[in-house]
């Protein structure tokens, strides 16, 4: 047998086809909203913190903590249709 002929273990098919459903463009572009769940309203909150009040704070938080579980509730639905295809 050829060493270049060898097929393909089952668990190698898998991992190509989870890397072939999430290297579409729009899971590409995902980073923005990272960014701006992570970087951005963290970074807002700093910058604008003498001029907010104590309720500013309690809704930036809800914003954040909205946001990562809204993230997170995304790619695990992604990650459920990659896996089930």
């Amino acid at each position: 047998m050829i060493s270049g002929s060898l097929p393909l273990r089952p668990e190698v098919t898998v991992v190509q086809t989870f890397d072939d459903n999430f290297s579409d463009p729009l899971d590409r572009a995902a980073w923005v909203i990272y960014v701006f769940i992570f970087a951005a309203l963290p970074l807002g909150v700093v910058a604008l913190r003498t001029y907010m009040v104590a309720w500013h704070y309690y809704l930036a938080g809800s914003l954040f903590l909205g946001g990562a579980l809204t993230i997170c509730a995304l790619d695990l639905l992604r990650l459920r249709r990659a896996v089930t295809r």
